[in-house]
Order: C-alpha cells, then sequence, then structure tokens
C-alpha cells in the first residue's frame, strides 16, 4: 500500500546485507572462504498443491538481528521470513540463507525497480536471471518468490499506470521460464482493493500454471476496522480469477491506537476463518503509525493472545 513504500529501504538494509569478503592473504597464497554451514532441511510437501492446510506465521524485520527479540517479545517462531531484493543486482543470497538457518522459508519479493519490463522480456537480463536460478538450488529448501509485487497499485514503474499489464504478464513469464529450480513457489503478490480498484486484476495475473500461491499486502488502519472491510473484496476477485491458488497475507499489520486488540483479533481470525495460508507480520515503524506490537504492553498482549488462539 502507498504509506508502506517508504519503508522499504529500511526493510532492505538489514535484510540483504551481503557476506563480506572472506579471502585471506597468507603468505603468497589466498586462501579460499570458509564453507558455509550446511542448512538445515525444510520440507516442501505442505507448500504444493491447493488442498494444503498448514497455517503460517511469518513476519517482515527491519533486520534479522531483531529476530531473536521478535520471538521472545511474541513467543512467535516465524515459518516465514520476508525479504526485498532490487532485479537485476546480486542475488541476497546471505539473506535467505539467513532465513533457512532458523528454519523458516523466505520470501523473496523481487522487483524491477525502473527496469524496463521489455528489456527483461527480450532476454537483457537472462545472465543475472540464471544466476538467480543457480543461487536458489544451491539452498536445496523451499522459496517463495514474487515479482513486480503490488502491480495493480499505481506508485511503482512496473504497475498500474507506469507500465502496460501485457508486458507485465510477459516479463512474468519470461523470469519463470528462466527461475526453474524445482523449490520455488511462485507468488503473485497483489496491493489489496478494499477502496477502489483503478486496475482491475484479471489483466495482471501471469495465468495459473505460472503461479503457485497469491499474495496479498494491506493493512488493518483507522478507518478500516475488520478484515472483512480490508480484504473482503479482495478476496472475492481472487476467488474468480484463481479458485484454486492457495493465499497469503505477503505484508500487513495494525497501527498501535485505539481499538489495537480488536483490529489484531479481526485480523488473525478473518484470515483463518476465510481460509487463507497465513500472515507475514511487518514489524516496524512508517510515518504515521507503529506496528510493533512489542512496543506497547496492551498491544503485546493482544497480539500473543490473537496468535495463540489463531494458531
Amino acid at each position: 500500500m502507498g504509506v508502506t513504500k517508504a519503508v522499504r529501504g529500511v526493510v532492505s538494509v538489514g535484510m540483504f546485507a551481503l557476506m563480506p569478503a572472506c579471502s585471506v592473504i597468507s603468505g603468497y597464497r589466498i586462501a579460499s572462504p570458509p564453507t558455509p554451514p550446511p542448512l538445515p532441511h525444510v520440507s516442501i510437501a505442505s507448500l504444493r498443491g491447493s488442498n494444503t492446510s498448514e497455517w503460517m506465521n511469518g513476519v517482515a524485520l527491519s533486520s534479522m538481528r531483531d529476530l531473536k527479540s521478535w520471538e521472545t517479545a511474541t513467543g512467535v517462531h516465524p515459518a516465514i521470513i520476508a525479504t526485498f531484493g532490487r532485479f537485476g543486482a546480486p542475488f541476497p543470497l546471505f539473506a535467505l540463507r539467513q532465513a533457512l538457518m532458523k528454519r523458516a522459508v523466505p520470501l523473496l519479493q523481487l522487483d524491477p525497480s525502473n527496469i524496463s519490463l521489455a528489456a527483461i522480456t527480450h532476454g537483457a537480463y537472462n545472465r543475472e536471471l540464471r544466476a538467480y536460478d543457480d543461487a536458489i538450488r544451491s539452498l536445496d529448501n523451499p522459496v517463495f518468490l514474487s515479482f513486480g509485487h503490488e502491480m495493480n497499485g499505481v506508485w511503482y514503474s512496473w504497475g498500474c499506470g507506469k507500465t502496460s499489464p501485457r508486458l507485465f504478464r510477459a516479463a512474468w513469464r519470461h523470469v519463470h521460464a528462466l527461475i526453474r529450480a524445482p523449490q520455488v513457489i511462485w507468488v503473485w503478490t497483489i496491493n489489496d482493493i478494499w477502496n477502489h480498484d483503478p486496475c482491475p486484476l484479471r489483466p495482471w495475473y501471469p495465468g495459473a500454471k505460472y503461479v503457485d500461491w497469491v499474495g496479498i499486502d494491506g493493512y488493518l488502519r483507522p478507518p478500516v476496522d475488520t478484515f472483512t472491510e480490508a480484504f473482503g473484496r479482495t478476496l472475492a476477485t481472487l476467488r474468480r480469477l484463481a479458485p484454486a491458488k492457495p493465499i497469503l497475507l505477503t505484508e500487513t499489520g495494525v497501527p498501535w491506537g485505539p481499538r489495537w486488540a480488536q483490529r489484531i483479533n479481526s485480523l488473525y481470525a478473518g484470515a483463518h476463518r476465510a481460509g487463507l495460508r497465513g500472515i507475514v507480520y511487518f514489524d516496524g515503524m512508517t510515518s504515521i503509525g507503529n506496528y510493533r506490537p512489542q512496543d506497547h504492553r496492551a498491544s503485546l498482549a493482544a497480539f500473543r493472545k490473537a496468535v495463540r488462539k489463531w494458531s
């Protein structure tokens, strides 16, 4: 959503720190970098197919350094850890490895900021795409992968009013064709349409065979009080467009303020009752609100209660 865009850089700072160079000159030889520790295996079986039902609590953190304090405060060990990456840049392999080392499935939103979708489709970034494929294969674990999230919003260079649905679909399908790692779960991530719908979703949908899951980004903040107000219209549209696809709230939260407890309970209760697969909670602050439940005693108590009840 528009008000959350300013935090993308903040989310990225901690999550995308690349592993520092490890080579050490010893005499006239350059020592090889140390072998990274083996990753624990995360099962992909429960993430395949439309009849899966395991609930997944997730989080988007400002930094992986915040994970321990998040777990201690909220009592939630995330099954998903979200991160953002710039298309065309080196693949954020270290960030994804960090998530997997914590036995969480990484969710990578790969965004083509100010990059021509036509250039992607015509092969200008094939080398980068093959490198991404190799990097994901090296993890040997599931990865949720999205390209050009919130394309039905008007705030990104790849989205509504900035490019055409036809170009977006072609670019998505090209990325899908070159990243063929078998453990990728493709997530088509949209912005919720609770208020108005400047760009109908159907023209932006890449097609059922190019999408495994659908993600929704949206928040419960005044004047929106309930899950149904925030997501009911969006879910009705998605169930006509992609009826067999699991649905995940890929970015959501409740800012601190009046009716906080009611909103957080409605968010989790509504997601469960609607049959969604999980929630990725945005644990951060923006210019219009603080979404961190651990910063207020009352909000933390309500958050813990809602998560316990609906997990």
